[in-house]
C-alpha cells in the first residue's frame, strides 16, 4: 500500500550533492557494502500516480523523473493511485504495491 503520494526520485534531484548515502528514493532500496563504498543492488520506487504530468511520477510517466545514474536500470517503480492524491496523509489500500502484475 501507499501513504499519500510517493516522489521517486524527487529527493535525489532536490540535493546539491546527491549520493548514495543519501536520501535518493520514495520507496525501499537495497544496497551492499560499507558506507564509504555502498553499491546499488534494487530499489523498489513509489511514484506520485500513474497518469498526469508530475515530476514526481515514475520514469515511464510522462514527464516522470529518471532514476539516479547509480541506480541505472536496477529498479522497480510503481503507484497506488491513478490520479493526484486527493488529500495528504491518505492510504491507499485499494492497491497493493510492487506485487508483480
Amino acid at each position: 500500500y501507499a501513504h499519500s503520494g510517493g516522489n521517486t526520485w524527487a529527493f535525489y534531484r532536490s540535493r546539491r550533492n546527491p549520493s548514495i548515502n543519501g536520501l535518493y528514493v520514495s520507496g525501499v532500496t537495497i544496497t551492499r557494502g560499507p558506507s564509504n563504498d555502498r553499491t546499488h543492488v534494487w530499489t523498489f520506487a513509489s511514484g506520485r500516480r500513474e497518469v498526469g504530468h508530475d515530476g514526481c511520477n515514475c520514469p515511464c510517466v510522462p514527464v516522470g523523473t529518471a532514476a539516479p545514474s547509480f541506480v541505472g536500470n536496477n529498479y522497480f517503480c510503481e503507484s497506488a493511485t491513478k490520479y493526484k492524491p486527493p488529500e495528504e496523509g491518505q492510504w491507499f489500500t485499494n492497491y497493493t504495491m510492487w506485487q508483480g502484475n
